[in-house]
């Protein structure tokens, strides 16, 4: 049987490659980009990125060429892996994630002689703003890099438009200073803010009019708003997406978004989720960043929905007061209406043919 299982799924999967050149448009012509996350950058996931046809890099975490050393890294290192990334992107835009570790990661980097009490208590920009030091290099080799290819840079853990402000700030600094020193780099970069805090969900609409674009980051996202710990959330998901607290606040910031004209990816486990890519999509969510193996199947369902479809589903959704309500309902309509695409669902079924359908 469960031979049976795998044939039926590694069938279905061959169906994959024929979409990797095929752009994500709903049948009612609305495009949706698909992005891939990035952790190392190595040869295996930048080669499974371009297999799958990936529209770009919605997030790259710069952090694991810190915890690679011993130290803080040089800028000279960090410039040769930034402009290889974008090499590799071929034109395709790469969304570089600035460093984004908790303070007790980052203290053995420091060969500090000064008073660090109370790093270990921060993270994201406000460490960064804290503690200049452990991100002054990579601005800079950012800044440098970024003169080879399309990229953008965005903030992690913005609390608010304060810190958002300093952090923009320190960016434009970091280029005055290549400037004065005659050292080449880009002339311009677009500026995000990671939305990723309640208080953030709150000021969106702030941040949305100091941003060029936000980024909502629901693997964090999710554990501040509903008060569990990462590590839970890590375990098990349960139905903690499909709370109609964290479905309200995606759309709030979309909705911000659109407003002040601050494009909003989704980026996190949330975005290759196939049940959750209609009510995205009728948020006016246009662009999900993912593992590169989820874009098959996301692309798979964008293409045969509609956004008045997905705004359908979305109005139920909005209607029901709690996380299993949301869970049962969506998963209802997607079972009921796209089972045939869903990796999860078609090893169950008897046959499947030739394209998956």
């Amino acid at each position: 049987a469960y031979g049976a299982q795998r044939h039926r799924r590694e069938q279905f999967e061959r169906g994959f490659d024929q979409l990797a050149t095929e752009p994500a448009v709903t049948q009612d012509g609305t495009r949706v980009h698909l992005l891939t996350n990035l952790e190392l950058a190595d040869t295996d996931e930048l080669a499974q990125t371009d297999a799958q046809g990936a529209d770009g890099v919605g997030l790259y975490r710069t952090e694991y060429a810190y915890l690679a050393s011993d130290a803080l890294p040089a800028e000279d290192d960090l410039f040769d892996i930034h402009r290889a990334i974008l090499a590799s992107a071929q034109g395709r835009p790469v969304t570089f994630r600035t460093v984004d570790l908790g303070g007790e990661k980052v203290l053995p980097l420091l060969d500090v002689t000064h008073n660090v009490e109370g790093i270990e208590n921060v993270r994201g920009v406000r460490l960064c703003l804290r503690y200049p030091r452990v991100w002054e290099a990579q601005l800079r080799a950012l800044w440098r890099a970024c003169a080879y290819g399309e990229a953008r840079v965005m903030f992690p853990m913005v609390p608010g438009v304060a810190e958002f402000r300093a952090a923009k700030h320190a960016v434009h600094a970091a280029r005055d200073q290549l400037q004065r020193e005659g050292i080449p780099c880009a002339d311009e970069l677009e500026i995000g803010a990671m939305i990723e805090l309640p208080s953030a969900v709150t000021v969106a609409d702030l941040l949305a009019e100091e941003a060029d674009f936000l980024s909502i980051g629901t693997n964090d996202l999710i554990p501040y708003s509903l008060g569990l710990d990462r590590a839970y959330m890590d375990r098990t998901m349960v139905s903690e997406p499909y709370h109609p607290g964290i479905l309200r606040a995606i759309l709030r910031v979309a909705e911000e978004g659109q407003r002040h004209g601050a494009p909003v990816t989704v980026c996190g486990e949330m975005a290759g989720d196939p049940f959750y890519v209609l009510p995205l999509i009728a948020m006016g969510v246009r662009s999900l960043s993912m593992s590169a193996a989820s874009i098959p199947q996301i692309k798979r369902v964008v293409r045969s929905t509609t956004v008045n479809e997905a705004k359908d589903v979305l109005g139920r959704l909005l209607d029901l007061p709690t996380a299993e309500a949301v869970d049962y309902e969506l998963h209802r309509h997607m079972l009921e209406h796209y089972a045939h695409l869903l990796v999860s669902h078609v090893a169950e079924v008897d046959s499947v043919g030739p394209d998956g359908y």
